[in-house]
């Protein structure tokens, strides 16, 4: 009998002890805003030049890729506005970093997939001649606010997430000279 006792006072501390971490985890909790903005602009124009003038009989492929990666960064304001009173407090740093993590992880799939069709496509160029191409680099903007909990308080979050991706406008091709 005493035995069990002491076996269920061990399960009960076990028990305790996992709750109370669970309840003290640092890990907060995250809610993404339904229905972002997404604005997309071009940024600029990039012209890449690829010579295959030492192969007479070959193409010459490059991944866009390779010229043109595409990138994911995410922006989070440094403050944040406390639920009910709409007090700004500023969002401490290790916070922060967990929070943009959060938000890649939303925006995982989008990179992926954007990257995914940019991999697709190759820069050309036929044997002995060379290429110029206009490379237009666009940018698409998501732009929402996320809400997590800090000192036991509901907090909310402007963020951007701004996905850089080239596509590939014009041509021009060239003779290669002696």
């Amino acid at each position: 009998m005493k035995k069990q006792l002491y076996q269920l006072c061990f399960l009960l501390a076990i028990i305790l002890i996992l709750l109370f971490m669970a309840g003290c985890s640092s890990v907060p909790k995250f809610k993404f805003a339904p229905n972002p903005t997404v604005n997309e602009i071009d940024l600029y124009t990039e012209t890449v030049y690829i010579r295959n003038c030492a192969d007479f009989e070959n193409e010459k492929r490059t991944p866009l890729t390779e010229k043109a990666p595409v990138t994911g960064l995410v922006f989070l304001a440094d403050q944040a506005l406390a639920e009910g009173t709409g007090m700004a407090v500023g969002i401490p740093i290790d916070l922060k970093e967990k929070l943009k993590a959060e938000i890649e992880k939303v925006y995982e799939n989008v990179l992926n997939e954007k990257q995914a069709e940019v991999e697709k496509k190759d820069l050309v160029v036929p044997a002995y001649s060379i290429r110029i191409f206009d490379v237009r680099w666009i940018q698409q903007c998501t732009c929402s606010t996320v809400a997590f909990e800090m000192d036991k308080n509901i907090y909310t979050a402007d963020y951007s997430y701004k996905l850089e991706y080239p596509i590939l406008d014009q041509t021009l091709q060239m003779a290669c000279t002696a």
